[in-house]
């Protein structure tokens, strides 16, 4: 895959939403107030209140159907409680913790990329977003599909079997009910993918490419050994000509279902990289047996990459087809 920098979301709720949170953190001090249980030690009476400040300490992300995502925000609030008794002119700073709940559909910016006139200011992305619970910190909640903080899904690897028998109970059922070759194309198919074979490069160096948006982008033409131009449309995956002519037939298989994992589990990785950087319009990939480096100085591209390399195997060969066939063979 080609590197790029891992983006995060935590940063970019931070700045986008900065005036949502404060706005949420003062209702909040406003009708909460009495129950917070603050202590005292300067004034002798609690008169109004005025925020300082309003921090993003964190954020935890739950995958949800389609291009959904839910994230609940930790803040900090630093804030000065006057004296309400004009005998005293005195302030007293007060920090607490509150959880903000929030929600959105990254497919409407994507939606909105098709428009001539595209958004460039940040606060204008993420539209529909909306805090639906706000209270008091009392721990993070537990995710149901907990995502990272460049929007990439948190797969073990003990649960890789699980994810890949998900994944063809989505996008190709019949995979599960009786041993068959899962067909690369009549996957992609499945998922409205349109594949192509071409000359990706001159050297033969990427393997596949997947375009999350239209754009014109340069090809090798092995006839006139020179680069053309071409639009290439939305949901296309091209399958560069060397990896069928150089390599095996399991390479080509194996690169076309690389890049329908891609389409299944890192779209919302590639929306938030185009929050900031509006010319992304494609990921490029080489197939390799595996990221090498430290796992924990690993970044979200080379996670992408470990999740498609793990995956892919275990989509063209699920566990419990495997058995069954394994089964029929022994009591032969």
């Amino acid at each position: 895959m080609r590197r790029a920098d891992s983006h995060s979301f935590t940063e970019y709720v931070a700045k986008t939403f900065d005036n949502q949170f404060w706005a949420a953190a003062e209702e909040f001090l406003r009708e909460n107030m009495d129950d917070l249980d603050i202590e005292l030690y300067k004034i002798h009476r609690a008169g109004e209140t005025e925020i300082q400040d309003v921090n993003v300490e964190h954020v935890w992300i739950d995958d949800l159907p389609g291009m959904k995502i839910q994230f609940d925000v930790a803040l900090s609030v630093v804030f000065e409680i006057h004296e309400a008794d004009y005998h005293y002119d005195e302030t007293e700073e007060k920090k607490i913790w509150m959880m903000v709940r929030c929600r959105g559909d990254l497919a409407k910016d994507l939606a909105k990329d098709l428009a001539k006139d595209l958004a460039k200011d940040l606060a204008k992305d993420l539209e529909d977003f909306e805090i639906f619970e706000v209270s008091d910190y009392k721990g993070k909640n537990r995710a149901k599909k907990p995502m990272d903080d460049a929007l990439v899904p948190v797969i073990n690897k003990d649960n890789l079997e699980k994810v890949a028998e998900q994944f063809l109970r989505d996008h190709y059922k019949k995979a599960l009910l009786e041993p068959i070759w899962v067909n690369p194309t009549e996957l992609a198919e499945s998922m409205g993918l349109n594949v192509r074979f071409v000359n990706i490069t001159k050297e033969g160096s990427v393997f596949g490419r997947s375009y999350f948006h239209e754009c014109e982008t340069e090809l090798y033409d092995a006839e006139t050994e020179q680069s053309l131009s071409e639009v290439i449309p939305k949901k296309t995956i091209l399958v560069d000509k060397a990896v069928a002519f150089m390599y095996v037939l399991g390479a080509t298989n194996n690169t076309i279902i690389h890049e329908c994992v891609h389409w299944d589990k890192h779209q919302k990785a590639f929306a938030l990289a185009r929050l900031y950087n509006k010319e992304l319009t494609n990921i490029g990939c080489r197939v390799e047996g595996g990221v090498v480096g430290n796992k924990a100085e690993w970044n979200a591209v080379d996670w992408m990459e470990w999740q498609e390399n793990a995956l892919t195997p275990k989509i063209q060969m699920p566990l419990g087809m495997f058995k069954k066939r394994v089964e029929s063979l022994i009591s032969l």
